[in-house]
């Protein structure tokens, strides 16, 4: 429980303390992110995001993906889990974060709209043994062994607000 509550509360901390910046994009603003989805490593396409007009969330360029819409609804999820080692973002290590989905194209209920959650460290967290999920199955494993806890709307975990994002999920066989 301590752990938990001192993962949200530097989290909470941090929100207002780190600079927002963009991320490199090719030249038409389209760029990728890792997700993983029942195992395999997908990407997260954000298209057509030239910095000069992308949405930001917090620190992180998401192109024009952010919805006005409403939160934790029966849409599928993604979930930011921290620590990760998909995404590190330079100088801010506590924000290194891995990207996981339980449905990706051709799935029940996909339709490339995401309730976005984060996962933190729980009480039995040890990052000296730890080994991220690579699956919402094995992300709620940990999550049930208190190795990971949540999950919690970004809001709840001290970001500025709840994320509904659009980014379609490519998936190669």
């Amino acid at each position: 429980m301590i752990r938990r509550a001192g993962a949200i509360a530097t989290l909470a901390t941090l929100v207002f303390l780190v600079p927002i910046r963009g991320r490199a994009q090719n030249g038409n603003g389209t760029f990728t992110e890792a997700a993983y989805f029942n195992g395999r490593t997908c990407e997260l396409v954000f298209t057509g995001t030239p910095s000069r007009t992308a949405d930001t969330f917090f620190i992180w360029n998401v192109g024009h993906g952010i919805l006005s819409a409403p939160f934790d609804t029966s849409r599928p999820n993604l979930y930011a889990v921290l620590p990760g080692t998909q995404h590190v973002v330079p100088g801010y290590p506590q924000f290194n974060h891995d990207h996981i989905t339980g449905t990706g194209p051709g799935g029940p209920g996909y339709d490339t709209t995401w309730d976005v959650w984060v996962v933190v460290p729980g009480s039995a967290f040890n990052p000296a043994t730890y080994v991220g999920p690579k699956s919402e199955s094995e992300m709620f494993q940990l999550i049930a062994a208190g190795v990971l806890y949540g999950p919690l709307g970004f809001a709840q975990a001290g970001f500025p607000s709840d994320l509904v994002l659009r980014a379609p999920l490519a998936c190669r066989d």
